[in-house]
């Protein structure tokens, strides 16, 4: 696909996320944690542009089975990268954005 096709296709995606994005996932930790949900919830690497990641995934309407396959990925390989309690918040972030599709919508 050629870059000025991709621009065009994203200026017509809707990046509305089923809710504010910024209530979502407010993880209450001790301050040893702050770095490990940081990095978890909105890391910088996905924040480069003006859309986050998952924005455009959700806009394409990937989301819920995006948030899905992430679980299976994260939940299923916790214990053999030596960063379990990272990977078992991650598990927790799309699990929480997965009941807000269904929170935020008809599937109820």
């Amino acid at each position: 696909m050629k870059r000025d096709d991709f621009t065009n296709m994203m200026n017509k995606v809707n990046v509305e996320t089923p809710v504010d994005k910024h209530q979502l996932h407010k993880v209450e930790t001790e301050t040893s944690k702050d770095n490990i949900v940081k990095d978890v919830d909105h890391p910088s690497h996905y924040n480069q542009g003006s859309i986050e990641t998952i924005e455009v995934i959700e806009g394409l309407g990937w989301g819920e089975e995006f948030c899905s396959s992430n679980i299976i990925k994260y939940i299923s390989r916790y214990k053999h990268k030596g960063n379990e309690l990272k990977d078992l918040y991650k598990v927790k972030w799309y699990t929480e954005r997965l009941i807000s599709y269904y929170e935020n919508s008809n599937k109820k």
